[in-house]
């Protein structure tokens, strides 16, 4: 059913991986009582080796002794086996805050089995004073079943861990090529917002490998303070002309009691526009909102690196939208997109893959 004039249809926008982490809450795991156990279940898609795990610690003081495991998953329980997948896969380390990469001392070599589900398994085994873990995004309207986290008071028991509802754990998977495809965990460890104000606008790059028809944006957004001004929004193409029939305002004042939470906001064209293939930029601003304390806002996110984020579907920002200059975000996506009303036919065979297929990590 074509999106145009009502909130059904279909959008296009990256699956690499799963945008709702974006928009709702991330929680945290205090881990420095010994055996606390913290686990994230994941199913294989490939038969690669994991190399390293990425983890965020939120806080840590006089920290003890962690042990990082890549488990196989009891068939009968859902719960880790306490068998490594390979003898290589264990790593001990002291929690440090901030963004850390532990990688195995030495690589394991089994390979996982495509389908199966595995665990990445964290027990405290030297008590410490504070080590808190950036620990999950809550939702399971984004969730990559059978993905979930698990807890334990007391790890070395396994049968101890539990499900907890409505979790995706966050963490990201080094792979043997050094990909990072996060097999439905959750990459990025941070949500910000992308304050608009001014000129200062905010973008949402994206990179159509084949025609479409669109019927509008969508973009996660909230405000800041009051701002003062309307908020636009418009597609510039890749030399930053404004394509027609996509300019959409929203007066300030339908907008105020509406956007105090970050929101899913959705801005109708006012007829279908058809998009070649190639590189477009769904632009936010409002000319008349003073400040970043007094804005409109886009959220974002921050993935652990890179190689996480698709390289067609990236946070754009310039300083001056009347004579853009834009810098793309190599760190952080904007959760946006096009509301996509049809897909128009090739005349040289081929098929329409989804821009968030290109980036540096594998789909």
């Amino acid at each position: 059913m074509p999106a145009q004039g009502s909130l059904w249809g279909s959008s296009l926008m990256p699956c690499k991986a799963t945008l709702g982490p974006v928009v709702v809450a991330s929680t945290t795991y205090a881990m420095a009582a010994l055996n606390t156990g913290w686990c994230a279940r994941f199913k294989a898609n490939d038969t690669l080796d994991v190399k390293s795990v990425k983890l965020r610690w939120s806080s840590v003081s006089a920290a003890g002794t962690v042990q990082l495991r890549i488990e196989t998953i009891d068939a009968t329980t859902g719960k880790p086996s306490g068998t490594l997948y390979d003898a290589n896969a264990v790593i001990s380390f002291t929690p440090v805050a901030g963004v850390q990469t532990y990688t195995f001392a030495t690589l394991p070599t089994t390979g996982l089995t495509i389908g199966n589900e595995y665990a990445i398994v964290l027990l405290t085994t030297v008590a410490g004073t504070t080590q808190t873990l950036q620990s999950s995004a809550t939702g399971t309207n984004y969730a990559s079943l059978p993905v979930i986290l698990l807890t334990a008071a007391n790890g070395t028991t396994r049968t101890n861990f539990a499900e907890v509802t409505d979790t995706i754990p966050i963490a990201g998977i080094v792979w043997e090529d050094n990909s990072e495809n996060p097999s439905g965990l959750c990459p990025f460890h941070t949500q910000n917002d992308t304050a608009i104000y001014t000129t200062n606008a905010g973008a949402v790059k994206m990179v159509l490998p084949a025609q479409v028809k669109i019927a509008g944006v969508f973009a996660w957004q909230r405000k800041s303070g009051t701002p003062a001004g309307d908020l636009r929004v418009r597609v510039f193409d890749s030399s930053n002309n404004v394509v027609a029939n996509t300019t959409v305002t929203v007066d300030k004042d339908s907008l105020l009691t509406q956007f105090t939470s970050s929101r899913r906001v959705q801005f109708l064209f006012p007829a279908v526009v058809t998009l070649a293939a190639g590189t477009y930029r769904i632009v936010w601003d409002s000319a008349s909102s003073a400040n970043s304390s007094n804005c409109w806002t886009i959220r974002t996110a921050t993935f652990f690196s890179s190689a996480g984020v698709p390289s067609a579907s990236r946070l754009s920002t310039c300083p001056d939208v009347g004579t853009p200059v834009w810098t793309d975000s190599t760190t952080d996506m904007a959760a946006g997109g096009f509301l996509l009303d049809d897909i128009v036919a090739g005349t040289g065979g081929g098929m329409l893959v989804h821009p968030g297929m290109t980036g540096g990590a594998r789909g």
